[in-house]
């Protein structure tokens, strides 16, 4: 309730889907430190003829996949989770020389991430969500400090890496 309390005069609170599969098998809790993942789709303009010679009409936008590392270093600030009770029979009747069951603690699941973010950082995620990028969370060691220089990945690049050939 009072995390708009801690918050800098910079940075704004953002809940973050908790949809990846770090996040539903509960691998992130407050306090790690990660990186935000994300793959989606965006029209690439083509240089050159926007007719198709061949047909003569306009050529469909081409769509190509990207996947980046949209936010490194993300402090995870605080999680909404949702509270599971088991359903238990409250007229079990515990009967002479037997012990009653000890009541299993509730479950929970993350609902989403509140993360303290500089507006920019926010409105990129938000534009990312409202595109439907598909986010993965990965979670760094508690010590770590250093900015990652990763290389955007597309079709090319895994060909590329891969040395995987094109057949005619």
């Amino acid at each position: 309730n009072d995390l708009s309390f801690i918050l800098s005069d910079d940075h704004v609170l953002m809940a973050f889907p908790a949809d990846d599969l770090m996040s539903r098998e509960s691998m992130i809790q407050r306090g790690d430190i990660v990186d935000i993942f994300a793959t989606f789709q965006q029209e690439v303009k083509t240089v050159g003829e926007p007719v198709d010679p061949q047909t003569g009409e306009e050529k469909e936008p081409d769509m190509r996949t990207f996947t980046v590392d949209t936010l490194q270093k993300v402090n995870i600030t605080a999680m909404v989770l949702e509270v599971i009770s088991e359903e238990t029979n409250a007229n079990t009747t515990v009967l002479p020389g037997q012990t009653a069951q000890p009541t299993p603690a509730p479950k929970t699941r993350i609902r989403a991430f509140l993360l303290a973010l500089n507006p920019q950082d926010a409105l990129i995620l938000k534009h990312l969500k409202d595109t439907d990028a598909i986010f993965d969370i990965v979670l760094r060691a508690p010590t770590s400090t250093v900015q990652f220089n990763l290389t955007p990945v597309t079709e090319e690049y895994i060909i590329e890496f891969y040395g995987l050939e094109i057949l005619p």
